[in-house]
């Protein structure tokens, strides 16, 4: 059938083109806002902001189409920064490392980052199996109201709750933009003998 003839397929590819043009914009956001406000709280705010915006997927009702792309678009611009500041938060984590134990472990660092990531995505993709499993999803029973009911706080509760859980472990992360400022004036000047000729 052609995408044209199918108002959900044009609607739901419309609702995700909306959610990744926006990304694009909190991506660009991220620099500006990091430089002012320091990537700690900045990304801290993001993952907190996409917790509540994917949360409140769970008050909508089917006909709330404005305020489904209201909310993917909030979702996404809260979210956007935090993928750039990621990759820039791992290499401060080698920077501190370093500057605590006077020993560059940048290998070690994004290796275990990564082998987390990989991880948590294969176990996020199989966490989705077993939730949808447990409230009785069959091809049979997809549009019984156990299993849109689950698939509902998939969408909204339960897709928050790592997001949620990040901006909580964030509050413990020691990097603030004032320290990251002293590592890296520190880390210059341990480094000076040896770029001195």
């Amino acid at each position: 059938m052609k995408a044209d003839g199918n108002p959900t397929n044009v609607g739901f590819s419309l609702f995700n083109m909306t959610g990744n043009l926006v990304n694009i914009i909190g991506v660009l956001m991220a620099k500006p806002l990091a430089e002012r406000f320091g990537k700690k709280w900045v990304f801290t705010i993001g993952l907190a902001g996409t917790a509540v915006f994917q949360a409140l997927f769970f008050t909508l009702n089917p006909a709330d189409v404005g305020l489904m792309f209201l909310f993917t678009t909030l979702i996404s611009l809260s979210y956007g920064p935090t993928i750039p500041l990621l990759w820039a938060m791992i290499a401060d984590t080698a920077d501190y490392s370093e500057w605590k134990n006077n020993r560059r472990a940048t290998g070690f660092v994004y290796a275990g980052i990564i082998f987390a990531l990989k991880a948590g995505l294969g176990l996020g993709g199989a966490l989705a199996g077993w939730i949808l499993a447990a409230y009785g999803y069959e091809v049979a029973t997809a549009r019984t109201p156990e299993v849109l009911g689950g698939i509902r706080l998939m969408a909204s509760f339960f897709s928050s709750i790592p997001f949620a859980l990040g901006a909580l472990c964030m509050l413990f992360y020691p990097i603030t933009k004032a320290l990251n400022i002293q590592m890296s004036g520190e880390l210059a000047a341990r480094h000076q003998p040896f770029e001195d000729p």
